[in-house]
């Protein structure tokens, strides 16, 4: 079972979005290369930020959406809140249900 969940760690903890339609087209970026933000409008040619992506899809509502693994950050992400110091407990509003930063 363990080995099973290693093998696909990347569909339940990752930065990278699962799926996203944008413009009718659909993509897969956690199974794909690079996305640059630019093939989704964003106006800069590193890779796509899709937490931010998703929260502008959702102001959007023009039917573009993005589907965030359920744990929506890399391992190597730093997010740390301004004015306190780490460790920082679980949090629920922040999506990091497991460990403390």
């Amino acid at each position: 079972m363990l080995l099973l969940l290693a093998l696909f760690a990347e569909f339940f903890i990752n930065s990278k979005a699962l799926v996203v339609r944008y413009q009718g087209e659909w993509f897969f970026p956690v199974v794909s290369d690079v996305r640059p933000g630019t093939d989704f409008g964003l106006g800069y040619p590193s890779e796509a930020n899709y937490r931010e992506l998703q929260q502008r899809f959702q102001a959007e509502e023009d039917g573009n959406f993005v589907i965030m693994p359920l744990i929506p950050w890399n391992p190597y992400e730093q997010d740390f809140i301004e004015g306190e110091f780490p460790p920082y407990p679980p949090s629920i509003a922040s999506e990091h249900y497991l460990v403390p930063m």
